[in-house]
């Protein structure tokens, strides 16, 4: 077995070693295979940068012999690696242990170069061509190309043994790296994990034996009608939707290139491994409920809710409207019942759809209402001018 690693370390190595020289001066590129074909959703990694990012963590960190170690760490944990995965590699042990090493090591390296800008070459297009960075960002939330996060912190910890605590945790780099920021999550599968476990709504169900029925509601121009105010604020969790008797308070939603993915992957994650606990679909089956027309996205983009960096609003309201077909909902671990009920009470209550008719068929635009005041204000006025001059009389 140690022969056989040293061949493989001594294979990755001639691998490195064919690698062209790193250049700046690139005008003319390989059109990315997304482009091509434009049905294709799934990213295919670009070895070459995994090679290069292992060329120079092993410059920095490791020795010949330290890969053969790697090499030794991810082949004794294989079986536990494949029993996270749905379907059956048909890599050989040799090939599936390159896999990992590769897609390991690629990793650590990314986010210590995006924890510190001081470990970043000068000649790294990831850092300093944005097309870049946004591929390497879709490969890592598919989920069909997650690496269980246990195998990462092995190798991780075992590159910084010597001075593991004066180094950053592979938790906190791998925040910083999707987030930006610190945040309190150290346990996760894998980077989908992860980011469904950072969107958790603040407070969760209080038992997992409570059945809270499914309420449909009517569109989010429905309840602007009747007055219901859209009120955006900052919350601990993009799913922390709260409604007050009059305002429906929702942290703004940013609609970019990035938000199907995230939101498509996350849904996939939850429909197989949290079937039971599916605060995302959840999450966007509500705001489908709230958007079923462009109308709806221009009310919520005037107020705040959503950040339509896309731009049009007929793309908006069509990801809502498709973005939940084929996917299963539980009916009866529906989280946002209660304010839906709330928000299905106030628009059936008699006074506010009067208000509503009243402003639809009276009152369509703005203008009309100061008109109105004004002709009111003036007849009165009137009326006291008559009043004041008779009785001079």
């Amino acid at each position: 077995m140690d022969e056989q690693n040293m061949t493989l370390a001594e294979h990755v190595q001639e691998y490195i070693r064919c690698l062209p020289s790193p250049s700046t001066g690139y005008s003319i590129y390989q059109v990315p295979e997304n482009l091509r074909t434009m049905n294709e959703t799934a990213y295919r990694p670009l070895e070459e940068y995994k090679l290069r990012y292992l060329y120079t963590f092993m410059n920095h960190l490791l020795s010949v012999e330290m890969l053969k170690d790697y090499i030794e760490i991810i082949r004794g944990k294989e079986v536990e690696i494949r029993r996270h995965y749905s379907q059956k590699f048909e890599f050989n042990g040799d090939e599936f242990t390159k896999m990992v090493l590769l897609d390991s090591v690629f990793i650590i390296e990314l986010f210590r170069r995006v924890n510190d800008s001081t470990l970043r070459e000068e000649n790294d297009p990831l850092f300093y061509k944005q097309r870049m960075i946004d591929e390497v960002y879709r490969d890592l939330l598919l989920l069909e190309n997650q690496l269980p996060t246990f195998i990462i912190k092995v190798l991780y910890k075992s590159a910084f043994e010597s001075d593991y605590e004066n180094v950053p945790s592979f938790s906190s780099i791998t925040c910083q790296f999707f987030y930006e920021e610190e945040v309190e999550v150290r346990d996760f599968i894998h980077f989908v994990d992860l980011l469904r476990t950072c969107s958790l709504p603040s407070a969760l169900r209080s038992s997992p034996n409570n059945r809270t029925e499914f309420c449909s509601i009517v569109s989010a121009t429905c309840l602007y009608n009747v007055g219901v105010k859209f009120v955006p604020y900052k919350a601990k969790s993009l799913l922390d939707i709260e409604f007050d008797g009059w305002s429906l308070k929702m942290p703004p939603l940013y609609l970019d290139g990035r938000t199907e993915l995230f939101f498509r992957n996350l849904m996939a994650f939850e429909q197989i491994h949290y079937i039971g606990d599916s605060y995302i679909i959840v999450y966007i089956t509500f705001l489908g409920e709230l958007i079923k027309t462009p109308n709806d996205v221009e009310i919520l983009v005037r107020y705040g809710i959503l950040k339509n960096v896309l731009g049009n609003t007929k793309e908006a309201s069509k990801f809502f409207n498709t973005i939940c077909k084929n996917v299963k909902l539980l009916s009866f671990r529906y989280y946002y019942s209660d304010v839906c009920m709330k928000l299905d009470k106030f628009y059936n209550d008699r006074s506010n759809r009067n208000i509503a008719i009243l402003k639809q068929n009276y009152f369509p635009h703005p203008w009309a209402v100061f008109f109105v005041i004004h002709t009111i204000v003036s007849l009165i006025l009137s009326i006291v001018r008559k009043e004041s001059l008779s009785s001079q009389a």
